[in-house]
């Protein structure tokens, strides 16, 4: 093993708590507990109540083969039926909010707001009304990657256009809802969308335009999430009262030696992820390091103009300051190696310019492989970044493909990384006032389809009726909201 991962080893030796004990540390009073689904992951109903097709619709019916075991989203656990029955399930745990999303082909078909389903408005109006009289508070993500597949025909976020179009759509949303809802994340984990439908799903079936496309959905992914929070603060924030921000991927990247190249390297991987998105919002512009990295490959392969567009100077001051808090998505830890010296096709991926390895120093238990540290210093970095601001923790949990209703390993798992959260508070001052539970209840997980369990509750899929099963993780985390603390449960 080369210095840099044994000196990263030893640090998160060091911070992995499970075998030394919990910190005594208690969440504070104000502290908020929720937990998430997603519209494609839970709704099924793909095709009822005047509901119009996603992309996601037509990537599992067009090309099964990318997705894990070949099924899809259409009914998925049957939520647009069934969830009289879940709310209540997820009050029982004691959540003081809920986090779902808005399918936006459910309420404008075409995507576009000359043609409104009313029965999909009615649905999340039903959906929000329950949601506060089981005593949770309704957040809301208006988009989480379930994009109109009308839109998408012509171009998605590749298209200038569907800015107006995500501006009209989350316009309603606030309109409509606005007087209950009072947190909204406008688009969950851009940096996912844009990779993970570009270079890692339809780049395996159809031919894609790599290395510029997510660029371009990226470019205008920022500008709708901008243009739609100014919209809010200019027309809502005063009567509503409510707080609108993104929910940012961060990968953390760990230098695989201890040579400068690759030091360099897991810097610029961070940059990649976290940063493409967060440093227009919280800072202006994209970050240098990208700016520069994609314009030296586009000169190196004769271009005169990168291949990263470029925001006006109207377009940076616009998008700059468009937060009210910072969403932090830490799942994702890696070591990072060096390939500059490498001629690699373009795509957003090859651009970087390293290998992603992963070894035992991390935690593998969990296809979401991290470590409790890396978790930790990624809510550092995005607290930093943006001076201290809030920081919420939208979407955090534990994703195996085995598991019983005695789920221990998500019990450690939870145990292990709130822990370091009360940490994070109380040590490094970082001000972190939610955790969102990834998720509220087992579901078709995207790519993943059925095999990936993440859920407080089981799901048993081979069952006519779906049926629902609070598992132990479900009565541990109902322990942590009631005593604001993790040592009192016995595993």
């Amino acid at each position: 093993m080369k210095v840099a991962q044994v000196l990263a080893v030893a640090l998160i030796c060091l911070h992995f708590r499970m075998g030394f004990g919990l910190s005594n540390y208690t969440f504070p009073s104000g502290f908020k507990f929720g937990a998430a689904t997603a519209s494609y992951t839970v709704e099924g109903a793909w095709n009822e109540d005047g509901k119009g097709a996603s992309i996601w619709d037509n990537i599992t019916h067009a090309f099964p083969s990318v997705i894990a075991d070949g099924l899809n989203g259409d009914v998925a656990i049957d939520e647009y039926h069934r969830y009289t029955e879940d709310i209540p399930l997820f009050a029982d745990i004691g959540l003081d909010f809920y986090k779902f999303s808005f399918s936006w082909p459910r309420i404008l078909p075409q995507g576009t707001i000359d043609n409104i389903n009313q029965k999909g408005l009615d649905y999340y109006d039903n959906l929000i009304n329950l949601i506060i009289s089981q005593g949770l508070e309704p957040q809301a993500v208006a988009f989480n990657f379930d994009i109109p597949w009308e839109l998408e025909k012509v171009g998605g976020f590749t298209n200038d256009s569907t800015v107006q179009h995500f501006v009209d759509y989350t316009d309603l949303l606030f309109k409509t809802f606005g007087d209950r809802v009072k947190f909204w994340v406008t688009v969950n984990e851009g940096h996912a969308f844009c990779k993970l439908i570009v270079d890692d799903i339809l780049s395996r079936v159809i031919t894609q335009n790599l290395g510029f496309k997510e660029y371009q959905c990226a470019h205008n992914v920022i500008k709708a999430h901008a243009a739609a929070y100014r919209n809010y603060e200019q027309n809502y924030k005063a009567s509503q009262q409510g707080k609108v921000g993104m929910a940012y991927s961060i990968y953390w990247y760990l230098p695989a030696s201890n040579s400068q190249a690759d030091q360099d390297a897991a810097v610029r991987a961070r940059t990649f992820v976290f940063e493409w998105f967060a440093h227009p919002i919280l800072k202006g512009d994209y970050p240098q390091v990208l700016i520069d990295q994609v314009g030296n490959l586009s000169q190196q392969e004769g271009r005169n103009v990168s291949r990263l567009p470029q925001f006006t100077a109207a377009e940076i001051a616009n998008i700059k300051g468009s937060y009210d808090f910072v969403g932090v998505n830490a799942f994702r830890t890696f070591f990072a190696t060096d390939r500059s010296n490498q001629n690699l096709t373009p795509s957003l991926q090859n651009d970087i310019r390293v290998t992603e390895t992963t070894n035992a120093s991390l935690d593998l238990s969990s296809v979401y492989i991290s470590s409790p540290q890396t978790f930790r210093d990624s809510i550092i970095f995005a607290s930093d970044y943006c001076d201290g601001c809030e920081i919420i923790l939208t979407e955090h949990g534990f994703n195996t493909r085995n598991e019983t209703l005695n789920d221990t390993a998500r019990i450690n798992f939870m145990q292990t990384y709130m822990d370091e959260v009360l940490i994070a508070i109380n040590e490094d001052d970082i001000n972190i006032t939610a955790y969102t539970m990834w998720s509220a209840i087992d579901f078709f997980y995207f790519n993943f389809g059925e095999t990936a369990k993440l859920g407080l509750i089981h799901v048993d899929f081979t069952s006519s009726n779906l049926t629902r099963t609070p598992k132990r993780s479900s009565e541990y985390y109902k322990n942590i909201i009631q005593t604001r603390s993790l040592t009192q449960f016995q595993v």
